[in-house]
C-alpha cells in the first residue's frame, strides 16, 4: 500500500509509513491513497497557480487604468495652462477630460470583473 504522503510503497497492513511515519490506516480511512493524494496536491498546486495568474493580470490592469489615468490629466492640465487663453475654455477641456477618465475607469472596471468571472471555477 502507498504512503498518502510521501507515495513510498509499505509492506501490506503497515500501520505508519516506513519512510516519513505518517499514520497510513488513519489516512486511508479518509478516503485518501498514494495515487488521489498525488492528484489533489497537484490540482492544488495547478488551481493556486492560476489564481496567482489571474491576480498578476488584474493588478496589470489596474495600474494600467492608473497610468492613463493620471498622464492624461497630467497633459489635459499642462495643454490647458499653455494653450488655452480663456479659463472657462480650460475648465470645459477639464471637464471634458475627467468625464473621459471616468468612462476608461468604469469600463476598465467591467473588464477586471469580467475577467474574474470567466476564470472562476465551475
Amino acid at each position: 500500500m502507498k504512503c498518502p504522503n510521501c507515495g513510498k510503497q509499505n509492506p501490506e497492513g503497515a500501520i505508519y509509513c516506513v519512510d516519513c511515519r505518517e499514520h497510513i490506516k488513519k489516512a486511508l480511512s479518509r478516503g485518501l491513497n498514494g495515487a488521489d493524494f498525488n492528484m489533489t496536491s497537484e490540482t492544488t498546486r495547478l488551481d493556486a497557480q492560476v489564481s496567482n495568474a489571474i491576480n498578476i493580470r488584474r493588478v496589470t490592469l489596474v495600474a494600467i487604468l492608473a497610468v492613463i489615468v493620471t498622464v492624461g490629466t497630467t497633459l489635459v492640465t499642462l495643454i490647458s495652462s499653455v494653450f488655452v487663453t480663456d479659463r472657462s475654455d480650460a475648465v470645459t477641456l477639464l471637464k471634458i477630460w475627467l468625464g473621459f477618465a471616468v468612462l476608461i475607469t468604469i469600463v476598465g472596471v467591467f473588464a477586471i470583473i469580467f475577467n474574474k468571472r470567466l476564470t472562476q471555477p465551475n
